[in-house]
């Protein structure tokens, strides 16, 4: 009896992912102003490079930019590795956390053509430039990761350095508002865990050469009115009592 509830409390966790993307009534009701915010974002974005080119099918963009991402720690954690080693393991994890968590991931193939590794190397490398430029020691930057909390599971975000949260979108898009929901569930997620509040949110996009920094603070109130506590115990509230409905 206690595995099959422990089956079935497990079934009923979900993704933070699809939390920010769904769920809508909650957000809507939440983060009254969280459109006209993004719309800002949109229009106050920082430019930091031009846009990268890319040949690669858009099917297949998740598999680079994970593969990049993953390329760029495994190039900081093991430099002495030639590149084409490096690349195998990035794309094997990129693969594993893509079919483990993206529900609706599909390839028609695991390996990279020459000008798919070519852009998962120069991502990499795009990666490591601004970072360093940023100042910050590139054996610093860590993979964040969150316990967990109500119906959402445990995840991790994509770069933490000096209480900074970096999350990257490598799209042909501007940002979304479910881009500042998933970054907003991350901080959430810390809060919970009783750990300081970041003291700055980037969201950044490799692909289109743009980023934009804010804090949670200013991101909660400017969407809600609400200050950062208030709206994290209705948060809590929402994911942790089974009325959050889709």
């Amino acid at each position: 009896m206690e595995i099959r509830e422990a089956e079935r409390a497990v079934s009923d966790m979900i993704s933070e992912r699809l939390f920010a993307s769904q769920f809508s009534n909650f957000w809507r009701s939440a983060l009254p102003n969280l459109e006209a915010v993004t719309r800002s974002v949109n229009l106050a974005y920082n430019r930091i490079s031009g846009p990268a080119s890319s040949t690669s099918s858009p099917s297949r963009r998740d598999l680079i930019s994970e593969a990049g991402y993953f390329l760029f720690f495994e190039s900081v954690r093991q430099p002495e590795e030639s590149a084409e080693v490096l690349r195998s393991r990035a794309v094997a994890s990129a693969l594993d956390f893509l079919k483990g968590n993206i529900l609706e991931f599909t390839t028609e193939r695991d390996e990279l053509s020459a000008p798919e590794a070519d852009e998962v190397d120069r991502l990499a490398r795009w990666l490591r430039h601004y970072f360093s430029g940023l100042g910050v020691p590139l054996e610093k930057i860590s993979i964040p990761f969150y316990r967990g909390h109500g119906i959402i599971q445990s995840c991790n975000g994509d770069f933490e350095f000096s209480d900074t949260l970096v999350e990257m979108k490598y799209v042909d898009r501007q940002f979304r508002s479910h881009d500042l929901r998933q970054v907003i569930t991350y901080s959430a997620l810390r809060y919970y865990e009783g750990k300081q509040a970041y003291k700055a949110i980037t969201i950044l996009n490799p692909l289109l050469g743009i980023e934009f920094t804010t804090n949670i603070d200013e991101l909660v109130y400017g969407a809600s009115g609400s200050d950062v506590p208030e709206f994290f115990q209705r948060l809590s509230y929402t994911i942790s009592s089974g009325e959050v409905s889709h």
